[in-house]
């Protein structure tokens, strides 16, 4: 009896699927390779990937800086437990942050162009 191709599956559905093999580690490479053949495309990829990199850093940075530095000299906690809670909620509060400017930048963009909208300068007038 004739399975349907999607119960049996193909070499191809099958190389995609396995870890480790090559269509695996080229699909990321393809994906972008497919996003960038226009240069509006490859401006908003750079700026995405500056956010996804600062949705990292930014959020471990002041977590870091506020337990060593700021917690610790300015308020007295009864264990580092609550410090760390602190810290915690500061380092949410830096992710939201980041995702507020994101979503600024992105709507702020030319959807034509994929250039950041200026805003008229404004003249002094006498």
């Amino acid at each position: 009896m004739e399975k349907g191709r999607w119960q049996r599956g193909t070499a191809a559905d099958h190389a995609v699927r396995t870890p480790g093999s090559r269509r695996t580690l080229v699909l990321p490479l393809t994906i972008r390779r497919l996003c960038c053949r226009h240069e509006s495309n490859v401006s908003t990829y750079r700026s995405f990937m500056r956010y996804v990199v600062a949705m990292a850093v930014v959020p471990a940075i002041t977590m870091f800086v506020m337990y060593n530095f700021v917690l610790d000299h300015l308020f007295t906690f009864g264990n580092n437990g609550d410090r760390m809670a602190y810290a915690g909620v500061a380092a949410i509060l830096s992710v939201q942050c980041v995702i507020a400017k994101f979503l600024f930048f992105a709507f702020s963009e030319d959807p034509k162009t994929g250039e950041q909208n200026q805003a008229p300068a404004k003249s002094k007038s006498t």
